[in-house]
Formats: structure tokens, sequence, C-alpha cells
């Protein structure tokens, strides 16, 4: 009987010991933080568009703080300027007026900007009136030149300079060049030469 005790004393050290070692290792196995939104960037940093209403898409990667790409992760998008570029929840920008914006994706504290600029460019030289009119030579046409200048959504273009020019011994315009006004339009008077026939003027 008094040689069990010790035999059991060990039993009960080496169980209490076995205990301590799993606890240990299951308290240090983590799989370590989660992943957080650190660096954001943007696959273009700046966006030109030409015509109202045109578009171009942006798009957002998300790295955590080891470099990994987060494919998940949430991203949102705003426009400092919606008057001049809209920006949708899926990053694509709209031109809406003439001017500069930025627009910036954020996920978290992450957050990456892309410049905007909106220039309408000239695509479209419309006639609107004033076309294929007969009266005497060395006279001035009843209805002056219209014309509208559009961008190539078909959109308005204010304050475009356009140069008006009558055929050899067409006579003459006046003015030789004006401005388009706030609704894209330009006017001239056309005053014939003293040749008859068919004569026109380029715009």
């Amino acid at each position: 009987m008094t040689r069990s005790f010790p035999l059991l004393r060990l039993a009960v050290l080496g169980l209490a010991l076995s205990v301590t070692v799993q606890l240990a290792c299951s308290e240090g196995g983590g799989t370590g933080p989660n992943p957080v939104p650190t660096t954001l960037t943007l696959n273009k940093t700046s966006v030109a568009l030409d015509a109202l209403g045109a578009t171009d898409a942006l798009s957002a990667t998300v790295r955590d703080q080891n470099g990994n790409i987060m494919s998940g992760a949430s991203v949102s998008w705003t426009s400092s300027s919606a008057a001049v570029a809209s920006v949708s929840a899926s990053g694509v920008v709209t031109a809406v007026a003439n001017g500069s914006a930025t627009v910036t994706a954020s996920s978290g504290a992450a957050n990456g900007q892309a410049s905007v600029t909106v220039a309408q460019r000239a695509a479209q030289l419309q006639k609107l009136s004033g076309d294929v009119q007969t009266a005497p030579v060395a006279t001035v046409l009843t209805d002056s030149l219209v014309l509208i200048v559009n961008d190539s959504r078909g959109n308005a273009i204010a304050g475009v300079n356009v140069v008006f020019a009558a055929s050899a011994s067409g006579g003459s315009v006046s003015p030789g060049s004006a401005a388009t006004d706030a609704a894209g339009r330009v006017a001239a008077q056309w005053s014939f030469g003293t040749a008859a026939g068919a004569h026109a003027v380029t715009a």
C-alpha cells in the first residue's frame, strides 16, 4: 500500500502536464488578425471625356495589411462635383457638363482618386436654315445661314469658333467667323456677288 501512493501522484501530474500543453497549443495556433483594407489603387488616375453623356469605367484594387488582394472588399464611389461628372456605385464615370472633378473610391480607411476632365469637342456641324436659296446677283439673301455645332453624342457646344468662306465669285459672308451661342448656334449673312450661277458657302 505504501508504494502505490507515489505512483498515483506521478500519474496525476502527468495528466495535468498533458492538459496544460494542449491548452497552450490551442491558444497559440490562431490564424492571425483579420484582413483590413489598407491600400486602394485605381486602374487609371485620370479620365478625359469629350462629349456630354460619354462614360468611362474605373475599377479599384484593395489590398490588406499584408499586401494581399481583398477580392470581396466593399468599395464606395463619390464625385467632388456631380454637376460635372457623376459616378455610379460600380465606378462608371459619366460626363454631365464641361469642367473638372475628382472621383474618390473608398474601402474602409483606404482610398484612391482619379481626376476627371470634361471638355466637349466639336464632331458635328449641322445646317439649320439658309440652305438652297435663290436670289438675284449682288443682293443679300433673305434668310441667314444658321448652323449648330454638336459633340459626338449630339449635344450642342457653346463658344466654338466657326469660319465661313464663300466659293469663288460667290460673294461674301458676314461675319467671316463667329462663336456659337449658348445653344451651340451660329448665324451669318450671305451677300451674292455679281456672277450668276450656283454658289456655296463652307463653314
